[in-house]
């Protein structure tokens, strides 16, 4: 009784989620939808009463009263088409409004999660039940609400044109609609649970779908012949979900068969009573017309409002996902109170006995002391695995420290704004993103509050040796890059790395963290684009991370980096003088150009 009791308070809470979700995405278009709706679903009883009415009135022979009746009855008829439509109307405009609202949320969410929340698999099982239910789950949801205190109002107003046949003839209706409700109940938690653990399996099916419709594999597809062993996996877990279907549609074919039935006796058995009360005189063919009438009606809205509830229920079970995942909070947040940091002053970054782990017990960094000082060359090197990239990321408290602190200007950077932090560092990651989008706005998302500088655009692209190839565009910084759209311009590995080179370039940052940028480069252009970004960044700090030792030796200061501990530290030629880590690493590298 507890967890029945429980379960109800649940649902109610839920739904008064979902009814605040609604009114938030538009409180006026909301209230008209309920509105309308609620007005046309009490319309159609007084139908009802007036075709009792005309048929007393045609057996009495009373032709006025029959003809004001009709007029009566088009009136009625008109208004509720008119409430109808306007319904109708009010629920075109409320479901794209709320579509959108409820994905913005999403959308805007994500974006604030930690990147902690993004390298856990559990967090994209939940992400992928969100994404594949937002699209039409609250809007349904607010349809069931709507439909169901419409559907409420409208037995209501029948039940007093049944009380005409008898005070029972309500309650036993409802009594005998009470089994459907209780198989309706356990269907929507059947289908629940079976939709709700094939999240992990669904995301595999996107990932085979993904494989064998994306150009970036296409060409591996083909080369490996990967075709035939994705396909397998792909039916094999479609196959699974079939199975589960069917098992649920057959149970659904054969109660829907019982429940029928049961239907079908209570509406013959009230309806018989009632012509057995017409002959007996207590009912006149008008009454007897309208019960029959409003038995079928009250059953039909008796069956809409179990349903909606039970569908409710069933929405609501999905309807969680969505609301636990806007409770997700950051970790990592700006403070109540910031400090600010004056940009023009030169800036130094402090690693003081930094730790880190991305688990418990398993730490990445270990005791890190490290001093970036401005208008300085840095370079990181390491084997993989080492944590260079790792130290970047909590320089831009992407992650925050196990142990330790990192202070800018002594200030630690638990006390800055995040936005501000960020607007301090910019560069290249070594798995850059590939905007399918302009190249305008691929190179101005490196200071989008200037996007519309058009000539930083340019400089930033000359900079980095992209220029040339843009210029052949037709339609120069405004072409659409990649094959996603239309008119869009492949682009090689190369020229796709010198795209996001220009948006390192274009950034106003003091700190810029290049990792691996010249990767894809061939040796010519790799050679122009480190003459440039010396001159770039002749006022700035520039932190390179880099397996090319070639491009390592030009940094004013090493950083050797082993198993998450700084190894070694010092300048090209002193660190082969100390004939360590480095130097081994370096000589391994330089013997395959002798």
């Amino acid at each position: 009784m507890h967890k029945t009791f429980s379960e109800i308070k649940t649902q109610a809470v839920l739904g008064l989620k979902v009814l605040k979700l609604v009114f938030e995405s538009s409180p006026r278009w909301a209230s008209f939808y309920f509105g309308t709706t609620l007005i046309s679903s009490v319309v159609p009883t007084f139908g009802f009463y007036l075709g009792k009415l005309t048929i007393d009135a045609i057996l009495a022979r009373d032709i006025n009263l029959v003809l004001i009746l009709a007029l009566i009855g088009l009136g009625i008829n008109t208004l509720s088409s008119a409430f109808n439509n306007l319904a109708s109307y009010g629920y075109n405009i409320m479901k794209d409004l709320l579509n959108r609202y409820s994905t913005e949320k999403i959308l805007v969410k994500s974006a604030e999660l930690d990147l902690s929340y993004f390298e856990n698999p559990k967090f994209h099982d939940q992400l992928e039940k969100v994404q594949r239910e937002i699209s039409y789950r609250p809007q349904q949801a607010m349809d069931l609400v709507v439909e169901g205190i419409s559907s409420v109002a409208g037995a209501i107003s029948l039940s007093f044109l049944l009380f005409n046949l008898s005070v029972w003839a309500p309650f036993i209706l409802v009594a005998l609609s009470v089994p459907r409700f209780v198989f309706r109940l356990k269907y929507a938690y059947w289908t629940f649970s079976i939709t709700d653990n094939r999240s992990p399996f669904n995301r595999k099916i996107g990932q085979i779908i993904y494989l064998l419709t994306h150009k970036d594999s296409a060409a591996e597809v083909k080369i490996f012949n990967i075709k035939k062993f994705a396909l397998g996996i792909f039916n094999k877990l479609n196959d699974r979900f079939i199975f589960e279907n069917k098992t649920l549609a057959k149970k659904l074919t054969i109660y829907s068969s019982f429940l029928d039935l049961l239907g079908n006796l209570s509406y013959y058995g009230l309806s018989l009573f009632a012509a057995f009360q017409t002959i007996a005189g207590r009912l006149t063919l008008g009454d007897l017309t309208m019960t029959t009438g409003a038995i079928r009606q009250y059953q039909s809205v008796l069956q809409g409002i179990f349903t909606y509830m039970a569908r409710f229920y069933e929405n609501n079970l999905f309807l969680q996902h969505y609301f636990s995942f806007m409770e997700l909070k950051p970790t990592i947040e700006s403070p109540a109170s910031p400090i600010k940091i004056n940009s023009e002053e030169p800036l130094t970054i402090e690693f003081k006995n930094v730790s880190f782990g991305y688990e418990p017990g398993k730490l990445v960094l270990k005791g890190i002391n490290l001093k970036i000082s401005d208008a300085k060359n840095f370079a990181l090197v390491g084997e993989n695995g080492a944590g260079k990239t790792t130290l970047v990321k909590l320089m831009l408290r992407l992650y925050d420290v196990t142990a330790g602190e990192i202070l800018i200007n002594d200030i630690n950077i638990r006390n800055l704004d995040l936005v501000a932090l960020r607007r301090l560092v910019s560069g290249i990651a070594q798995n850059y993103m590939r905007y399918e989008m302009t190249v305008r706005e691929n190179i101005g998302f490196g200071d989008i509050d200037n996007m519309s500088d058009t000539k930083g655009i340019k400089d930033a692209a000359k900079l980095a040796g992209a220029d040339e190839f843009i210029e052949g565009f037709k339609d120069k910084y405004d072409t659409m890059l990649g094959k996603y759209f239309e008119k869009g311009e492949e682009l090689s590995g190369g020229q796709w790395q010198k795209i996001a080179l220009a948006r390192a370039f274009f950034s106003n940052a003091p700190v810029l963290i290049m990792d691996e940028p010249t990767a894809s480069l061939d040796p010519k252009s790799e050679f122009e684009v480190f003459k440039n970004l010396v001159t770039h960044t002749k006022n700035k700090s520039l932190i390179l991370i880099s397996h090319r030792f070639s491009t390592v030796r030009l940094a004013d200061e090493i950083i050797v980096l082993h198993k998450g501990e700084i190894v070694e530290q010092g300048t090209h030629e002193s660190l082969i003088k100390q004939n360590g880590r480095y130097a081994n690493l370096y000589n391994l590298q330089a013997k395959w150009y002798k």
